[in-house]
């Protein structure tokens, strides 16, 4: 049943997101012809402009897409769990973990397509411009650096740094979701100015964590401080 929710999720957020991430792609790929034609022209009046509005287009497109899978993220929570919506989620035949793990895991596919798509869109801008500007002796000293970089780094290192990182990322995706989630849910259980309320309660949230890691710090350190005194008396 968590399949077909997140079948469900993917379909009503891949309505806002797939565009959002399209048009980044096409704006870098015009982005980086812009920029390859800047350098090719010598009149560069009508070029700069086009230069200029192709690249504020695009910055603009990627502040879009990351703010948007923000916004999708909170809004899919508040409209069917907490809003008009829930009623008739809570009478599926799930448990509540199912439903919650289904907008964790939707969320946390398009905050990393979100990162993946810009990366790929700044990869794209470059490669699309060196196609235009590079000649094919730069384009091959570009790949022998790339090649050389890659088996100094070794395969397995690289893949075991991209898992680690993914991890990271899936464990920061799932807290700053639950922060959003927690806050909206206290702000619920009030009568009135309910959003009022979520905002207040995330920020109280966000500075308790800040003070119980502060704390965890400071007790680790001190520990750590303690054992090496203990080995340094021993070592006397």
């Amino acid at each position: 049943m968590l399949g077909k929710l997140i079948k469900q999720e993917l379909r009503a957020t891949s309505r806002v997101m797939l565009p959002l991430i399209a048009a980044v792609l096409v704006l870098a790929m015009l982005s980086g012809i812009s920029v390859a034609l800047l350098d090719r022209e010598q009149d560069m009046g009508f070029m700069t402009v086009v230069f200029v509005l192709t690249i504020i287009a695009f910055a603009v497109c990627v502040f879009a897409v990351c703010v948007a899978a923000l916004i999708v993220m909170i809004e899919r929570f508040y409209k069917n769990l907490l809003g008009s919506e829930g009623y008739l989620m809570f009478t599926l035949p799930v448990s509540v973990d199912a439903l919650v793990w289904a907008k964790l895991l939707v969320s946390f596919i398009w905050f990393a397509a979100t990162v993946v798509a810009v990366v790929l869109a700044m990869m794209l801008m470059v490669v699309v411009s060196a196609n235009f500007a590079f000649t094919g002796e730069d384009a091959a000293l570009v790949g022998g650096m790339v090649r050389e970089a890659f088996a100094h780094i070794g395969a397995g290192n690289v893949i075991g740094v991209a898992l680690e990182a993914l991890a990271a990322f899936f464990l920061c995706s799932v807290f700053d979701c639950l922060h959003f989630y927690f806050a909206m849910a206290i702000g619920q259980s009030f009568a009135n100015h309910k959003a009022a309320w979520s905002v207040v309660f995330y920020f109280v949230i966000s500075i308790a964590v800040s003070l119980l890691s502060s704390a965890a710090l400071a007790a680790i350190s001190a520990v750590g401080l303690v054992s090496n005194l203990q080995i340094t008396v021993s070592d006397l």
